[in-house]
């Protein structure tokens, strides 16, 4: 139901773009979540129920991340404890 890519900067391109379009022939997949590495930002791609994708964008540690069809909300503080960000 959900595919999670964590970006860089030499497939960011095709994640973005000719493997998203083959994602979306998968009848099951619902969400594509896109995970920035060096800046806490995250793009969750979601199929309506007429077919079409939506984006919505979270950005920055207070952030919070919504996955509506796993019903799942995670803080980008957790994705990101760890990571060396950008300034």
């Amino acid at each position: 139901m959900v595919v999670f890519e964590v970006l860089s900067k030499s497939t960011e391109g095709y994640d973005r773009g000719l493997k998203f379009m083959h994602y979306r022939r998968i009848p099951s997949l619902r969400e594509y979540v896109l995970i920035a590495q060096t800046i806490p930002h995250i793009d969750v791609f979601t199929k309506e129920a007429n077919g079409k994708w939506s984006l919505t964008e979270f950005d920055g540690l207070h952030a919070s991340c919504e996955l509506v069809s796993v019903q799942v909300s995670f803080p980008l503080t957790e994705i990101y404890d760890g990571v060396t960000l950008e300034a």
